[in-house]
């Protein structure tokens, strides 16, 4: 059994505008107070919640008096939070962290469900409580709703929105099959079943993207351009957008060409470090995420039965899956002794798969011509269709 966390945003709807500004001005407060208790945390040597507590609370009710008092240990623990994932992320800061949008982590001291349907609150804001609703829309209806965890409220467009989280379980089904992936740039995905996913149409378009981010880039060093400054952080921001959907698409494809395994095998590329031998080799391997894909994967297959498992890369695009020596690499193919011609990422993929089952047999005997080439949205010719294309102006 494992347990899969899905996550779903609902608007608030207020009885009055009255109650509505009270809440905003309530996150507005605990946005200032998890400002005041960051630098506080960020002197100390570690995090501890009781010691933040004691040198901070006293600070955060002499500046800000009107702040309830659960939304002072809300920042406390929104901040010990933050300096934890800098330090796992091993970042460097030389200043406090600074908060700025309005968010928060609820709980039952401030927040409160009114019906057993879950479609009427009550929460806690400067002055008094106020009961809210929210809509329940036809995907979220269907959910189970005994299962959901504490929410958390935040701040878009000045409308305000609750993220309900749902804990679902799902059975993992095993079927004894199994699959080695092997992630590439040109040839994004090779399956030891014989089947590949390319898109040069994407990354053709990622590389028109990276061009006018130099563009803007230059522009802003020369000429100090504001209109380049904010046409670039837009860029930016598509940019984002495109390449998770993108991967979403990469993904989806994946699963559904390994839909009879119940076993997932990648490699685990955590920790390589790739060195940038030229521009052009350094634009290539800037193209697509990996670690994004394999959480993206992950998660997917599991809320299918599935399982994703790690294994070392080391010598996969090497060696001969079928244990003899003296193979040697040429492009997308590999040569083995014998002199039978492979498809190099399918081969790899199949050491993949041995480095997880030595013994786990082999479907598809990866013989150059033989592999299935694949789009993630389908149709490669007409994937682009509706999606827009940045240039100036846009």
């Amino acid at each position: 059994m494992s347990g899969i966390m899905k996550s779903y945003n609902v608007k608030i709807q207020f009885t009055t505008e009255e109650d509505k500004q009270k809440l905003l001005q309530t996150l507005t407060l605990q946005r200032d107070a998890w400002n005041i208790v960051s630098p506080h945390r960020f002197s100390m040597h570690r995090g501890s919640l009781k010691v933040l507590h004691d040198k901070a609370y006293k600070d955060v009710k002499n500046k800000i008096p009107t702040i309830p008092s659960q939304y002072i240990i809300k920042a406390e623990q929104g901040v010990i939070a933050a300096y934890q994932t800098i330090r796992s992320n091993k970042q460097k800061i030389d200043v406090p962290a600074t908060k700025k949008n309005l968010s928060c982590q609820l709980d039952e001291r401030v927040f409160t469900w009114k019906n057993l349907e879950k479609t009427q609150f009550s929460i806690t804001t400067l002055d008094k409580r106020i009961k809210c609703s929210i809509e329940h829309y036809d995907r979220i209806k269907s959910l189970d709703w005994s299962k959901t965890n504490d929410p958390s409220i935040f701040v878009r467009n000045n409308e305000i929105f609750l993220t309900i989280p749902f804990n679902d379980t799902v059975e993992f089904v095993e079927t004894n099959k199994a699959i080695g992936l092997d992630l590439g740039i040109r040839r994004i995905v090779s399956t030891s079943n014989g089947d590949i996913i390319k898109d040069k149409v994407s990354l053709k378009h990622k590389r028109k993207i990276r061009f006018l981010k130099r563009q803007l880039k230059s522009k802003i060093d020369t000429n100090k351009s504001r209109s380049a400054k904010n046409h670039l952080e837009k860029l930016k921001h598509k940019e984002r957008n495109f390449n998770k959907n993108w991967t979403h698409h990469v993904v989806n494809k994946t699963l559904e060409l390994s839909k009879d395994a119940s076993t997932i095998v990648i490699e685990d590329l955590k920790g390589i470090k790739r060195t940038k031998k030229s521009k052009t080799q350094g634009n290539m391997k800037s193209q697509w995420n990996p670690f994004e894909f394999r959480t993206i994967l992950t998660y997917k297959a599991q809320a299918l039965g599935k399982r994703v498992v790690t294994v070392k890369p080391y010598l996969t695009s090497q060696l001969d899956h079928r244990g003899l020596d003296g193979g040697t690499r040429k492009g997308c193919r590999y040569i083995g002794s014998d002199g039978i011609v492979m498809d190099a990422d399918v081969n790899a993929a199949i050491n993949i798969l041995h480095k997880y089952d030595p013994k786990h047999p082999v479907s598809c005997c990866a013989l150059d011509g033989q592999v299935n080439v694949n789009s993630p949205y389908g149709v490669e010719s007409n994937q682009f269709q509706a999606l827009p294309v940045y240039g100036k102006g846009n």
